[in-house]
């Protein structure tokens, strides 16, 4: 998985998140080569995107979803 590069280290908060041991070692092994945190970055970002685009959501190929 590649994550754009939003901005160095040094230019981001600190953070505490809880996460379950087993939530926290399956990203390790998900991330790859990469840190678990740039992963779990990644797929915040994704998140926040989509919220931010809600029209994004609402066409499912041809039909409409509620």
């Amino acid at each position: 998985m590649n994550t754009p590069k939003r901005g160095s280290t040094s230019e981001m908060q600190v953070t505490c998140i809880r996460l379950e041991p087993e939530l926290k070692e399956r990203s390790r092994e998900l991330s790859g080569e990469q840190e678990y945190q740039t992963l779990i970055r990644d797929v915040l970002w994704r998140f926040v995107e989509r919220q931010a685009r809600p029209d994004e959501l609402l066409h499912d190929g041809n039909r409409q979803l509620p």
